[in-house]
């Protein structure tokens, strides 16, 4: 008998309290082509899909996702993920829910071959992922948990 309430104090100790935790949303794609023009007009994605997960021109020079209410000011990383990681301009740009563009370019700043870090604004609703330079550019894009 003491051995079992031994195991069960040790097991209760070790562990501590179970804490319940933020789900990581993790996004991955790819984007065809670079356009360097994103980042003064928008591309072709940013403008003919926008805020549309679902268009068909999703992929093409950008990739869209929604973001959800829980992720606002999650901490968010973007890298890109396959062997021309070093060639490749990767941004990411957030929305509002009426796809208004959020200008505070928290994930626009670094260059090739860098992942992108920031938060995700207090408005926002959705992010394009955009090629800047690349082509045929596979990333990860992470959404962890917002900050209290």
């Amino acid at each position: 008998m003491n051995k079992l309430i031994a195991a069960c104090l040790t097991a209760c100790i070790v562990a501590g309290p179970s804490l319940a935790r933020a789900e990581t949303i993790r996004h991955t794609g790819t984007i065809q082509v670079g356009h360097p023009v994103t980042y003064i007009f928008g591309g072709v994605t940013e403008n003919l899909a926008a805020c549309n997960p679902n268009h068909a021109r999703n992929g093409f020079d950008g990739r869209w996702y929604a973001i959800p209410p829980e992720k606002i000011n999650a901490e968010v990383t973007l890298r890109a993920t396959d062997a021309n990681a070093d060639l490749q301009d990767l941004d990411a740009w957030f929305y509002t829910k009426d796809c208004d563009y959020i200008d505070d370019e928290s994930l626009g700043s670094e260059g090739m071959g860098a992942t992108e870090r920031g938060f995700v604004p207090d408005d926002a609703a959705f992010v394009i992922v955009t090629l800047f330079t690349g082509y045929q550019a596979a990333f990860e894009l992470l959404l962890l948990e917002p900050l209290v």
